[in-house]
């Protein structure tokens, strides 16, 4: 028969090594023991943790939080199941835990220490604030479209018929706008119903299919597409990554361009190329528009930020999504003085040609 004694051992051993961290404190948070999975996450050793606390191994605002939730749990008794808490690995890289603990207690129900296990959640985590971003950017999209299209109708429909004085010109705008709302919908079933998948697509087709969205107005204004000079690419290029990838690069593109329209003034030219590089490919926005003032540039990707003519989530969401997948969005300034906006991919992402 196996003793209790025996028993506890062997679960201290099967502890040891599992690959959830692990530990034991006692009441004033200093290690007792952790197992293997927890000293590795802390960059040091299990006998050199233990004895010290978590202001040791964390920053103190994370360490601070830990000792807090602990204090709760002694004065309470309530135990914590699966509560998630984002700390900083030795490393410095963000990460997200499923934290359960609860008390240690002696033969007589006295509490004497804190046993804590966690799990690491940061895919999951990162998944979740990536869809979250993604149903944002497009709700962002859907309402800016609807809204356009909305002012056609009401233009459209006016008393005495002059809203437009070409109403052909203005219905094929409002056809194209309904196309991209199409579009947008279909890609909230893409986020909300299936998983990311890679997919290969040619950058001249992504390009032209964008701006085609915009081509009333790129007319209007005089805007050329310059494709002499790569601007849309004469030969075929492939790009291979995960489709919300390539559907975000898709609306980067998409709010450029509408940006170039509204701020950039007329007479002047977009190109649309690619440059590859040793761990990266990178989407280069081109235009010879009036460029982005340089007190723009510096908050140009923040939360909320805009000239009153944009909701300020646009540019914002596109960055976050983009660097979630493992890339990048900037601003910068060409040697004479335009503006051009960068998309890089990491090569990780791309398919071989």
């Amino acid at each position: 028969m196996i003793t209790q004694k025996e028993l506890n051992s062997w679960l201290f051993v099967a502890m040891r090594y599992l690959p959830d961290s692990a530990y034991l404190k006692d009441l004033f948070g200093r290690f007792l023991w952790v197992n293997e999975a927890k000293a590795k996450n802390s960059n040091t050793t299990t006998e050199a943790m233990v004895g010290k606390t978590d202001f040791d191994f964390l920053p103190h605002d994370e360490a601070q939080r830990i000792w807090e939730s602990e204090s709760v749990l002694v004065e309470t008794g309530v135990p914590i199941q699966d509560e998630v808490e984002e700390l900083t690995r030795a490393d410095g890289n963000r990460h997200w835990k499923s934290v359960t603990r609860n008390l240690i207690q002696d033969e007589n129900g006295k509490v004497i220490g804190i046993f804590g296990v966690s799990r690491d959640v940061t895919a999951q985590k990162i998944a979740e604030n990536h869809n979250i971003a993604v149903t944002k950017m497009l709700k962002h999209d859907l309402i800016n479209k609807t809204m356009a299209m909305s002012l056609t109708v009401r233009l459209l429909s006016s008393k005495k018929g002059k809203g437009y004085t070409n109403p052909e010109l203005a219905f094929q705008k409002l056809k194209k706008k309904i196309l991209g709302v199409e579009k947008i919908v279909k890609r909230c079933v893409l986020v909300g119903d299936k998983p990311s998948k890679t997919i290969t697509v040619d950058l001249a087709d992504l390009v032209e299919s964008v701006l085609d969205e915009s081509i009333d107005d790129l007319i209007e204004k005089n805007i050329s597409i310059d494709n002499d000079q790569g601007g849309i690419p004469q030969d075929e290029i492939e790009i291979e990554a995960s489709d919300v990838l390539i559907s975000v690069i898709s609306s980067a593109i998409s709010n450029f361009t509408e940006n170039s329209l509204r701020y950039g003034g007329e007479n002047f030219t977009i190109a649309v190329g690619r440059e590859k590089h040793e761990n990266d490919v990178r989407i280069i926005f081109y235009t010879s528009g009036t460029p982005v003032p340089e007190e723009t540039v510096k908050r140009i990707f923040e939360q909320g930020y805009t000239s009153g003519k944009g909701s300020g989530m646009g540019l914002f969401l596109i960055r976050k999504l983009i660097q979630n997948l493992g890339g990048d969005v900037w601003h910068e300034y060409t040697w004479d003085g335009h503006s051009q906006f960068v998309i890089k991919i990491p090569l990780m992402a791309q398919g071989s040609e």
